[in-house]
């Protein structure tokens, strides 16, 4: 099935799934909660409706948000926000819910929805009409950051259920006085540290510590409908860069959500994905190799010592399965950042370690100068479109992906490597064409390389071109909603079904 870019919904407040957890079920405190927290709660209950609150049925949201992440912006400058829209139904006292997502992100379009009802839970993919099931109603592990993201949600999970709390005692925070709550939804899960006023009860603020720094979400605009309380404003912040928001979210309560929650008839199973679950080192021919873990490097042997393209973190491991796959103890000489995105340089101090010299387009320059105060001592290497080093040649493209990006030929095996436009993850037929592989296609095709094999750094399969031209034969890049569901249109859906 088709699947979202992991770059950037690593993150993603309202929509991460992993399918692949363990069951688990809510380990609710035995013990009664401490007379500090037991007074922050009756508060928190209170402000967000009382009675009212305490006999919520459902929820139904919907929210057209803006979504970045550092350094995933088209051009090194600057972050830039794509639309993310979500319309979410929750039945919060049968625990049952639908997440549903349309997202037009960098080239890629994605149209998914995931729930879970009487039967179990379903992840359904609208661009191939297929639905993947499993039989666990694991309602807090599909909906964990759903809730951690919502300060209604949150108060409700703390009014009705209440997990074990620790209060963390009261802190000034803009001028106004807070008592501080931590506690996980799902156990062993991401902890929070919620900041409710004690004022007015209402949660203004959550934290989660992260390893790539502290993400602060600001609840704000507060509103109420049908006696309860909801913040309609919500900002996400990874230390001090805003990477998220949501400036109007619309919020309804107790209407039958049942038919929205249903999973529809007619989806097909979907085709197995390719197992990417170990390390691997695949020969492609002629001294060429494909490496990774779910995250992959081209490695090209030149002059006794290994040539690298993508600097994802954990080259230090893809260089001993190289080595091992090729019975060889060789040292790596270039590493190729093929652009300046997160993700794809999180290996940059790796292969300084390594002592490789750092292969850069433009851009990527541009940016490691403002990210970097080192810049002029590391060894790199600035190639442009056309340029050869070794057995490597680069191709240098603008794209909706990246303003410059490089697309790596390896001329002995005639093999292509390329991050973020096509993936190849089925194991049966090829994947769905997206918008940004159609660019892919167009700028391999001006520069008359004679591809034989396409690779990419998120997928382990090595697609032939003939069956990736085929799919572009057959892409509609005019239909970016073949479902014709109302969130992927310009009208919201709460405007649709308020009649």
């Amino acid at each position: 099935m088709t699947q979202l870019k992991p770059g950037l919904i690593g993150f993603c407040l309202g929509l991460v799934v992993v399918a692949s957890v363990a069951s688990k079920t809510l380990a609710q405190s035995e013990a009664k909660p401490t007379a500090e927290v037991q007074s922050v709660l009756d508060r928190i209950t209170e402000s967000y409706g009382g009675e009212a609150l305490l006999a919520l049925q459902s929820v139904e949201t919907w929210a057209d948000r803006r979504l970045a992440w550092p350094g995933q912006g088209q051009t090194a400058d600057f972050v830039e926000f794509v639309h993310d829209r979500h319309h979410k139904h929750f039945d919060v006292q049968d625990k049952t819910g639908s997440v549903e997502r349309w997202i037009d992100q960098n080239g890629n379009v994605y149209h998914n929805r995931y729930v879970i009802d009487d039967a179990g839970g379903a992840i359904i993919d609208y661009f191939n009409m297929t639905v993947q099931r499993n039989d666990e109603r694991r309602y807090y592990d599909f909906f964990n950051v759903d809730y951690r993201s919502s300060d209604l949600l949150m108060a409700y999970f703390l009014a009705t259920e209440p997990p074990e709390i620790e209060w963390l005692g009261e802190r000034i925070y803009r001028g106004e006085s807070f008592d501080i709550l931590a506690f996980e939804i799902i156990p062993d899960s991401q902890k929070i540290e919620i900041y409710v006023s004690r004022d007015s009860g209402l949660i203004k603020r959550g934290v989660m510590q992260r390893e790539i720094g502290n993400v602060n979400l600001i609840f704000d605009s507060f509103e109420s409908r049908s006696g309860i309380t909801f913040a309609s404003e919500l900002r996400v912040y990874l230390g001090e860069t805003l990477v998220e928001y949501a400036s109007k979210i619309h919020m309804k309560f107790n209407n039958d959500v049942s038919s929205n929650i249903m999973v529809e008839n007619g989806l097909k199973q979907p085709s197995p994905m390719v197992d990417q679950s170990e390390m691997t080192a695949d020969a492609l021919g002629n001294g060429v190799y494909q490496v990774g873990q779910e995250d992959y490097s081209l490695f090209a042997l030149h002059d006794d010592a290994w040539m690298v393209v993508n600097g994802f973190a954990g080259l230090p491991d893809r260089l001993a399965a190289a080595n091992s796959q090729a019975e060889s103890d060789l040292p790596m000489s270039h590493v190729v950042l093929t652009h300046h995105h997160s993700e794809h340089i999180d290996g940059l101090d790796e292969a300084i370690t390594l002592g490789a010299t750092i292969v850069i387009s433009p851009e990527t320059e541009k940016y490691l100068r403002a990210e970097r105060d080192d810049f002029d001592d590391l060894d790199t290497l600035v190639v442009g479109d056309g340029d050869r080093l070794g057995p490597l040649r680069f191709v240098l493209g603008s794209t909706s992906h990246a303003s410059d990006i490089l697309f790596v030929y390896a001329e002995p095996s005639k093999t292509l490597f390329q991050d973020g436009h096509y993936h190849a993850v089925l194991e049966q037929g090829p994947s769905r064409i997206q918008p940004s592989a159609v660019e892919l296609h167009a700028i391999v095709s001006a520069s008359g390389l004679g591809v034989d094999w396409l690779v990419s750094g998120h997928a382990k399969n090595a697609e032939n071109w003939e069956t990736f031209e085929q799919g572009i034969e057959q892409q509609d890049p005019l239909n970016k909603c073949p479902s014709g569901r109302a969130i992927c249109s310009d009208v919201p859906p709460m405007t649709i079904h308020t009649g």
